[in-house]
């Protein structure tokens, strides 16, 4: 293992060769990391002068931190959404629904953009409902009072 040895220190001290060897973090407070495309990590440095993701120590950590995510992403598949079917005319069905996606956010099963979408299509769906029971009694409100014209023998 190559290390480098500060000049005011002395030759036999222990020295870290990530802290010695990192470039001095730029004076704007970012890492001092050249990312792959060859521009400069914008990210905050810590104490190394290296950001989270560039500092060698942390290799471990970004690992497990992968590990977790992919952990979470698969289960998050667990909740199956194909056969879902939506009747809207039920209303005690579509908010065991509701609840039923709400408990499985909160659980990790469902991510939080996904339930976002799910819960824009039903209010879109719900709205589409509205509309359509709000034409449904006009026509029926039309065929009444047609109704009661005709019984008065065409008198407003």
């Amino acid at each position: 293992m190559l290390q480098a040895v500060p000049e005011h220190a002395a030759p036999s001290s222990p020295v870290d060769p990530v802290t010695s060897l990192a470039p001095t973090p730029p004076p704007d407070g970012r890492c001092a990391a050249i990312r792959a495309d060859g521009s400069p990590c914008q990210a905050a440095p810590m104490s190394s002068g290296l950001c989270w993701v560039h500092d060698p120590r942390r290799t471990e950590e970004r690992a497990a931190a992968s590990r977790k995510g992919a952990a979470l992403t698969k289960q998050r598949r667990e909740v199956d959404l194909s056969a879902l079917k939506i009747d809207l005319g039920d209303r005690q069905k579509l908010k065991r629904l509701m609840s039923d996606l709400v408990e499985a956010n909160l659980q990790g099963k469902l991510s939080s953009s996904s339930l976002t979408a799910i819960t824009g299509i039903l209010n879109a769906a719900i709205k589409l409902a509205q509309i359509e029971a709000e034409v449904r009694l006009a026509a029926l409100e039309l065929r009444l009072e047609d109704e009661e014209r005709a019984r008065r023998g065409g008198r407003p």
